[in-house]
């Protein structure tokens, strides 16, 4: 749809010619001085108290002396017209002209008076084709007087007001105002106006612009020191409140108008406007945008504040890695260093040739880029961030799955679909889809290898899921094809799956049986199954608690044949229904011998899994949550207070240990690492968690805590 901007503009001020246009030119005492001047009799006008001739106009009868005194020496009011200057300042203001009118020793008066010939032809004698001729030449002298506050304040209200004449309310861009404001600068009150009455929604960029020139507005020194930072910390924070913009107040708004008065006091005038017939709505009075931009830049400078604190002791140091991983990681992929560009494109061609790559290959890589001092987990884990801020996923994350990579295996790279990780927005859905993986690549791969069906019903199973956006759906499907290539070693415990499943059960619609139908249904899609898929079937019915038979139970419902072969046939596709319970055999028609023949072909396949689901006394783990009692902190809900309680029960948490306490109150680890420390900085006045070879918890901060608990 065509966007029709109308104005009412009603002007006080005689219609006069003698205005000589652009790139045309008139001599006056014998001087050249162009066009874009009114050069005749002036008229008489009320400028202040009794008529006077019009400012701009240049009189040729007037004397002009034959030469021009030294500009620096000349004291001349701001107020004068041509008719009022001796004949060596109009000498002066004709030398000024004719060289080019760009001359600053001269005083501001002349720009003034030039001025005032340029606002009235634009206002009482309007030529369209003039119009961007004049819009542009005022633009043009507001550059050489940008000190000038007199000077600067008349062109600004010009070039505000004269936006009834721009080609268009889109050539209008936000700003990024660092100066007190007295009042809403026009241009942007009309920009956003028209965008509500066209009932557009407001995106960052505007809502920042409205912030910076509000003379309410209150930016702290970080945001223009940093001025790149915040700005894209912003616009970040508002995309993710309001991924399709902010919407409009629906309160009756003032109709937007504008009052103005020539930089001369020769006339003035009053517009109103309207957006294909809709009045222009005044939103300069409305608080709620005011408040929303307020509370974002908030959030943004605190996220900020590492950085400036670095940067503030180390100033040469902006650019560096060393500075980028003092950003939040949201920041990571828009503020890249050479050496983090080279491992994007590095990244792009891994994936591009499948994915997989070995895990040193990558740490090798990244080994200029990431601090040293990290361990193996913790290298893995800030690549992985680096990494999804360029868009890029790895798995195995150890921070989500159920396995880790060691040093001599591989990892597989992925694209995202965006920048930044998103697992944390959809994380206990993540974890029971990531353990129905798992477990269900566990089990198919007891024969040792991958049958194309099998792929698919596993993939089909990442698609049947709801409630998952794509990047996570993404990360799915890479870790299923991780789970598949890289064959189960004892990094699968028993404590570990046992942990892992227990901690789903009460969400999501989690359940036994839901597991049941994927791994029976996996192990069947290619119309086979191999003895140790079997006997990895009973491995897991036995971590979930369930009576061994119904593995048989299970199996048979989905068309055991007769033979008890080592592999046995079935009818590809079909879909399982298993039961609720253990069943006698004899009621459900279970062959006794056959069972048995089963079981004595898996028997020596068991044998080999024993050490892989094996769980050693004394190592379950010890940072299961704390009870509900110990978890009274003000400022922190009932999860983070009893974390952070656990917390401090250790002076030194290794890095390993806390993934693990993260897991069981279901956080990322770089999540609950910048609440509880945001918490800690903004009660006590310092972090409670500091980052060396694991985490260090301050003594201080953990005393203070201890005294707080209600």
């Amino acid at each position: 749809m065509t966007t029709t901007i109308e104005s009412t503009l009603r002007l006080k001020a005689e219609a006069t010619d003698g205005w000589i246009p652009p790139g045309s030119s008139v001599t006056v005492a014998g001087r050249d001085i162009g066009g874009m001047v009114y050069v005749r009799l002036p008229p008489m006008v009320k400028r202040f108290v009794n008529p006077q001739p019009s400012m701009a106009y240049i009189d040729p009868s007037l004397k002009v002396a034959k030469r021009s005194i030294q500009p620096q020496e000349e004291s001349l009011s701001y107020w004068c017209g041509y008719s009022d200057l001796d004949p060596s300042s109009r000498a002066n203001y004709l030398h000024w002209l004719e060289s080019g009118r760009n001359d600053t020793t001269y005083h501001p008066t002349y720009m003034l008076l030039y001025f005032s010939g340029l606002e009235r032809r634009f206002f009482c004698n309007p030529c369209k084709e003039e119009a961007a001729a004049i819009l542009e030449e005022v633009r043009r002298l507001k550059t050489l007087y940008p000190k000038e506050y007199l000077t600067d304040k008349h062109l600004e209200t010009f070039l505000d007001f004269s936006i009834l004449s721009e080609i268009g309310y889109e050539t209008i861009e936000p700003v990024f105002n660092e100066n007190d404001l007295d009042e809403l600068p026009f241009q942007l009150a009309f920009a956003i106006g028209v965008r509500i009455a066209k009932r557009e929604n407001l995106n960052a960029e505007w809502l920042l612009s409205w912030l910076s020139c509000h003379p309410e507005g209150k930016l702290k020194e970080l945001a223009f020191r940093y001025r790149e930072e915040f700005v894209e910390m912003f616009r970040q924070l508002f995309n993710e409140r309001y991924p399709d913009g902010l919407g409009y107040p629906k309160s009756r708004l003032p109709r937007l108008r504008a009052s103005y008065k020539a930089s001369s006091r020769e006339f003035e005038g009053i517009a109103e406007f309207r957006c294909n017939r809709r009045l222009i709505p005044d939103i300069s009075g409305v608080p709620l945008l005011l408040e929303v931009a307020q509370e974002i830049a908030n959030e943004a400078t605190k996220k900020l504040t590492r950085y400036s604190g670095f940067l503030n002791k180390n100033p040469s140091a902006r650019g560096s890695e060393e500075a980028l991983f003092k950003l939040p990681k949201e920041l990571w992929g828009s503020f890249q260093t050479r050496k983090v560009t080279l491992l994007k494109s590095w990244a792009n061609k891994i994936v591009d040739a499948g994915g997989m790559v070995p895990v040193n290959d990558v740490i090798r890589r990244t080994k200029n880029i990431i601090p040293q001092k990290k361990n193996f987990l913790g290298k893995l884990s800030l690549i992985a961030d680096i990494l999804a801020s360029l868009g890029f996923g790895l798995t195995p994350d150890y921070r989500y799955a159920a396995r880790t990579p060691k040093p001599e295996q591989s990892v597989m790279l992925f694209r995202l679909g965006g920048t930044g990780d998103r697992v944390e927005r959809s994380w206990f859905i993540y974890r029971r889809v990531l353990l129905e993986l798992t477990l269900g690549a566990f089990v198919v791969n007891g024969d040792d290898r991958i049958a194309e069906a099998e792929r698919k019903l596993l993939q089909a199973h990442v698609n049947s899921v709801t409630d998952l956006s794509d990047q996570v759906r993404q990360r799915l499907y890479a870790d299923l094809e991780w789970l598949l290539r890289v064959a189960p070693d004892k990094t699968i415990t028993a404590k570990r799956i046992s942990h892992f499943s227990q901690s789903l059960t009460p969400f999501f619609g989690y359940s036994e049986n839901s597991l049941r139908v994927l791994l029976i249904n996996s192990v069947l899609a290619d119309g086979t199954f191999h003895a140790g898929q079997v006997a990895r079937l009973e491995k897991v019915y036995a971590l979930l608690k369930l009576d061994h038979s119904l593995v048989y139970a299970d199996l048979h419902a989905g068309g055991v044949s007769d033979e008890a072969n080592q592999d046995q046939t079935f009818q590809p596709g079909r879909l399982l229904q298993v039961q609720a319970t253990s069943v006698p055999e004899q009621e459900n028609g279970l062959d006794a011998s056959r069972v048995a023949a089963i079981q004595s072909e898996t028997e020596h396949v068991s044998s080999l899994l024993g050490d892989i689901f094996e769980v050693t006394a004394g190592q379950e783990s010890n940072s299961d949550p704390v009870g509900e009692e110990n978890c009274r902190l003000k400022g922190l809900d009932q999860r983070y207070g009893a974390f952070v309680i656990n917390l401090l029960t250790q002076k030194h948490w290794p890095e390993g240990r806390f993934v693990e306490l993260c897991k069981g109150y279901g956080m990322l680890p770089a999540g609950a690492l910048e609440v509880v420390n945001e918490w800690a900085f903004e009660t006590f006045g310092d972090a409670l968690l500091d980052e060396h070879e694991g985490f260090e918890v301050s003594p201080e901060v953990a005393e203070s805590v201890r005294r707080s608990v209600i």
